[in-house]
């Protein structure tokens, strides 16, 4: 199946809300389409899905997004705000910084160490988004 029968999406952030965007025209290698699933395998684009799925997806993973404590939110949206129209390297750093500023909170630690006991760092695991709905609630 041909890049036309899907979308591909990434996602970002504007003055703090949070947006999908659905890239077109699809890319061109030596002037032939590239297929959604070759494009996905290259890591061109994180995922990509027919049509009809791609609103049920979306909405789970706002609704996951929704679940992270405020902070950790906070800090991906500033690493995409600082890092966004810099070079690749000093992006990385902004990126690098504003989590470990995350991941030192008690709050995400606990969090953390909660889903690695439920088996988050497994391949199944990281393909399955709703074990953050097994969590206990956030503090």
């Amino acid at each position: 199946m041909q890049y036309s029968d899907y979308k591909c999406f990434r996602f970002g952030f504007d003055s703090g809300v949070a947006f999908v965007s659905i890239d077109h025209p699809p890319i061109n290698l030596l002037d032939e389409a590239l297929s959604a699933e070759l494009a996905e395998r290259y890591g061109y684009i994180n995922r990509a899905l027919p049509a009809d799925e791609l609103t049920p997806y979306v909405e789970k993973l706002a609704h996951r997004i929704a679940s992270f404590p405020a902070h950790a939110i906070a800090h991906a949206k500033a690493a995409v705000d600082k890092g966004a129209f810099r070079s690749i390297a000093e992006g990385l750093l902004v990126e690098a910084h504003e989590s470990d500023l995350s991941v030192a909170s008690e709050v995400t630690q606990a969090r953390v160490s909660e889903a690695l006991k439920m088996g988050a760092e497994t391949f199944e695991g990281e393909l399955e988004m709703d074990f953050l709905s097994k969590l206990s609630p956030i503090r």
